[in-house]
């Protein structure tokens, strides 16, 4: 730094002068402290090679201190785990009473849950049959953060109940650029998205497309639907050129106006048989429960 300041550039900083002068004695000092470490180490090598353990631990003095020491030890040790496991029994206890409390009371409301009239004739299944006793359909947004997670857990749900729920997908770009509810227009990347997956609508990558877009962590771009249809083993040209297609667009029409007929606002909204849940994502136990409630209307 010397030399770049006297050579290079050719300036005097008496800060910095300053800086390097205390910089020296410090290099000096840590010589000799180096240097008094390195003599303490020595001595202390030579006291260990003469040092006896059998004679130390012979010693009264030393077994009263080791037992101390150890049963000091084995006390911490016990009393540790004892208050980790009573705080993670506490802990647990607590969560149960408070899911416990949240089925009761998702018990309570769920009728009183706003009823829709929705059918799920005019679109395949994500998972499931047509033919499952509860129908779940949920409106989504690519660039959702809140959808990423909830198409996920819907996801798993469905194939753990894979005979008895079927998953569907409803498309609803909050973006006014394709969505005539949403009054503020965005980049159009939701809606390009939407238009993109369902160039693959009907096919076995429609399902891997939409997941790897639900995976993604952050905002969707063009850059990152080319790469999901590349790892689908899809041609973009094709498949960018058939997402202009009226048939495409059609799909994603009726989705939209759908969302529109039930004022749907926010996403992710999930309707289990008819009943609109509030925006958001209820835990997977909720989601569970208002599957089993509709499961026992059936029997």
């Amino acid at each position: 730094l010397g030399l770049i300041s006297f050579v290079k550039i050719k300036k005097f900083c008496s800060f910095c002068m300053m800086l390097w002068a205390c910089n020296g004695v410090l290099l000096i000092l840590t010589g000799i402290l180096i240097s008094k470490v390195h003599n303490g180490l020595k001595s202390g090598l030579n006291i260990l090679h003469d040092f006896d353990m059998i004679e130390l631990l012979k010693n009264r003095q030393f077994q009263k201190l080791l037992a101390i020491v150890s049963i000091a030890g084995i006390i911490s040790v016990v009393s540790g785990y004892g208050v980790n496991a009573s705080l993670q029994y506490t802990y647990t206890q607590k969560e149960k009473q408070r899911e416990a409390k949240l089925i009761e009371d998702f018990k309570k409301d769920y009728e009183k849950y706003e009823k829709v009239s929705i059918k799920v004739d005019d679109i395949e299944p994500f998972i499931g049959t047509n033919e499952s006793p509860v129908h779940i359909v949920v409106f989504f947004d690519f660039n959702c953060g809140a959808c990423h997670r909830a198409v996920s857990l819907l996801h798993e749900i469905a194939l753990k109940y894979q005979s008895k729920v079927a998953l569907y997908l409803r498309h609803f770009p909050l973006d006014g650029t394709c969505n005539r509810f949403i009054p503020r227009k965005k980049d159009g990347t939701s809606c390009r998205a939407s238009l993109v997956a369902y160039s693959l609508y009907g096919k076995s990558e429609y399902i891997n497309f939409v997941l790897q877009l639900m995976q993604y962590r952050g905002s969707i771009n063009e850059e990152v639907i080319k790469e999901a249809i590349v790892n689908v083993h899809q041609d973009w040209a094709d498949v960018e050129k058939k997402s202009y297609s009226p048939e495409v667009r059609k799909r994603l029409e009726n989705d939209i106006a759908l969302g529109g007929k039930l004022d749907i606002s926010a996403t992710p909204t999930i309707i289990i048989n008819n009943t609109k849940l509030r925006p958001g994502i209820p835990p997977a136990y909720i989601l569970e429960m208002a599957i089993k409630i509709e499961m026992a209307k059936r029997q």
